[in-house]
């Protein structure tokens, strides 16, 4: 008798107006969320405000650049590579060390000032130094945005951030590293957050890094602790991976490490890099 009446009585609660089963709430506002996410409208106007924000913050700093004093090598030796058609593996510029083993983990970038300088001149190393400087600030907008849905906030945030990091982005191989920290940071906060998609820029990033600069190493040991932190569900914001998630970070990992071997000198850029971080 009591059960049939609590039957009823939650029969009847159920039947009034506006009444909403346990947990109703919390699936509507999901549901209006990824709606909201799904709006073409709303995903244009925030790429819009974003590239505004970083328009503004790199506009200051874009008219003119100083060089360093070895770019006049990186140029020539970019443009020994285009002469020859491939990395020197020897030197042939020292007196003292002719002959030697030349390890250039630079030539990528070489390459790049070198055609870069062909077609423009001082302009078109200015115009190479600007594209750098602006991946490097989107990538950081990118980061904020990703936590901050304010935009004036994501927008003074990157104004204090920029005249910084301004400083160090230069006509110099040091700079693509830059970017690619960035990048990397980027890509792996996304993938914490359940875009597991971004994962796969890892190795591209990887391959092209450890042909542009040294800094690779820096990247290497980033990108590998984080992943090792996800794969082990040592993350604060993720669960730990099961299955196919737990395939797909071992396979980012072993894809990220691989590409930084499609390189002129092999493993053997490992032994060089290490051996400079080490040298007093």
């Amino acid at each position: 008798m009591i059960d049939s009446k609590r039957n009823a009585a939650a029969r009847a609660l159920d039947a009034q107006p506006g009444a909403a089963q346990p947990g109703a709430a919390q699936a509507d506002a999901a549901d209006a969320a990824q709606a909201d996410l799904r709006d073409p409208s709303r995903s244009r106007s925030e790429i819009v405000t974003l590239l505004l924000i970083v328009l503004i913050g790199v506009l200051p700093f874009i008219v003119s650049v100083s060089a360093d004093p070895d770019l006049w090598w990186q140029i020539r030796s970019g443009e020994l590579i285009l002469d020859q058609g491939s990395v020197p593996q020897a030197d042939t510029w020292s007196f003292n060390t002719e002959g030697e083993q030349w390890t250039n983990h630079e030539w990528l970038s070489g390459v790049v000032f070198a055609k870069a300088y062909e077609w423009g001149g001082s302009v078109g190393l200015l115009l190479v130094r600007n594209v750098l400087f602006v991946a490097m600030v989107g990538g950081l907008v990118v980061a904020y945005a990703s936590r901050i849905r304010q935009p004036l906030v994501v927008l003074l945030l990157t104004l204090v951030t920029v005249p910084i990091l301004g400083v160090f982005i230069n006509v110099r191989a040091h700079s693509f590293t830059y970017v690619f920290v960035v990048w990397s940071i980027v890509a792996l906060d996304r993938a914490r957050r359940g875009h597991h998609g971004w994962l796969y820029l890892l190795p591209i990033i990887s391959g092209l890094w450890a042909n542009l600069h040294g800094g690779f190493a820096l990247g290497l040991g980033l990108i590998g602790l984080s992943l090792f932190l996800m794969l082990l569900g040592w993350d604060a914001m993720t669960a730990r991976p099961t299955g196919r998630d737990q395939l797909r970070i071992i396979w980012v990992g072993l894809a990220t490490l691989a590409t930084t071997l499609i390189n002129p000198f092999g493993p053997w850029l490992y032994v060089y890099v290490f051996e400079e971080l080490g040298a007093e």
